[in-house]
Order: structure tokens, then sequence, then C-alpha cells
């Protein structure tokens, strides 16, 4: 990995740890420490958006309702 601030062994070490059931670990090769703001930003917010989106009840838009 790239980034120079931590080390992917320390997010993996705290995915491992984590008591919750309903998680997921994506370790982006070549990028940097802040993901949001690195190369190919706006895969890292479509994989975020896509987590979110998966476990949020549908709703219906504002046209329909």
């Amino acid at each position: 990995m790239a980034d120079q601030a931590t080390r992917f062994s320390g997010s993996q070490l705290f995915y491992d740890n984590a008591w919750s059931t309903d998680k997921t670990i994506k370790l982006y090769e070549g990028h940097f420490h802040d993901l949001v703001n690195d190369i190919d930003k706006e895969l890292v917010i479509a994989d975020i958006l896509s987590w979110i989106d998966a476990r949020l009840p549908a709703t219906q838009s504002a046209a329909q309702a």
C-alpha cells in the first residue's frame, strides 16, 4: 500500500476485532491515507454509498409521494 501514515495491517486488525457482524473491509491498492480526497475518490465514495444503500430501507422518492 502507498499510505505512509498508517499500515493496512492496522485496518485489518481493527476489522478482525470489531464485534459487529455487519462489516466490510476494502483496501485500495496504491491509494493514500485520505481516501475520499485521493486518486479515484469517486470510486471510494461510490463504494461507501453502495454500502450504506444496501443497509437502508428503500424509501419512496418525493415524486412518488
